[in-house]
C-alpha cells in the first residue's frame, strides 16, 4: 500500500475513533456536576481593553462573557511568552455566551474590542481524578459552549 493511502486510512481510522466516542447507545440520562474553579477571575469594562492581570496555569481556560453593545466583540487570549494568540469571542451586538480553549503555562492577556459595556468571567476548573466521567457522553447546544464530563 502506498504511503498516501496508508496515511489516509489512519486519518480515517481516528475520525471514526473520535465520533464513536460522542455516541450514547445508553438510555439512562446521568446529571454530570459542573466543575467550577475555585477562584475566578472577573473583569469588567465599557469599550476597548487590555486586560494584563490574568492568572493562567496552563490547560483547560474557560470564558463566559456578557456584551451590551450594538457593534463588534472580540476578545482575544494572547501571549508573547508562548508565542500563542487565540480568538475566544468574534461576535456582534449584544451577546453573551462561554468558550474554552487549551493554554500553555505562560503568561497571557486579553484584548477586548467593544462598543459598550461588557463581562467577563475566566476560569479554570480542575476535577479531581475521583469526579472524571468516561465516554461515551451526549451533548447538544445552540452555540459554541463547553461541558465538564
Amino acid at each position: 500500500m502506498k504511503r498516501g493511502n496508508l496515511l489516509q486510512m489512519s486519518g480515517l481510522s481516528l475520525s471514526l475513533a473520535i465520533a464513536g466516542c460522542f455516541r450514547d447507545d445508553s438510555d439512562e440520562s446521568e446529571q454530570r456536576e459542573v466543575f467550577e474553579d475555585p477562584n475566578p477571575q472577573l473583569f469588567d469594562g465599557e469599550g476597548p481593553t487590555i486586560i494584563e492581570e490574568v492568572r493562567n496555569e496552563g490547560g483547560f481556560f474557560a470564558v463566559e462573557y456578557e456584551h451590551d453593545g450594538d457593534s463588534d466583540f472580540t476578545v482575544e487570549l494572547r501571549s508573547e511568552e508562548a508565542s500563542h494568540s487565540l480568538v475566544l469571542v468574534d461576535r456582534e451586538g449584544a451577546v453573551e455566551g462561554r468558550w474554552a480553549e487549551g493554554t500553555y503555562d505562560a503568561e497571557y492577556v486579553i484584548e477586548v474590542t467593544a462598543t459598550g459595556d461588557w463581562h467577563l468571567r475566566v476560569e479554570q476548573p480542575r476535577p479531581s481524578q475521583e469526579d472524571v466521567f468516561s465516554l461515551p457522553a451526549s451533548l447538544s447546544g445552540e452555540w459554541p459552549d463547553y461541558a465538564s464530563i
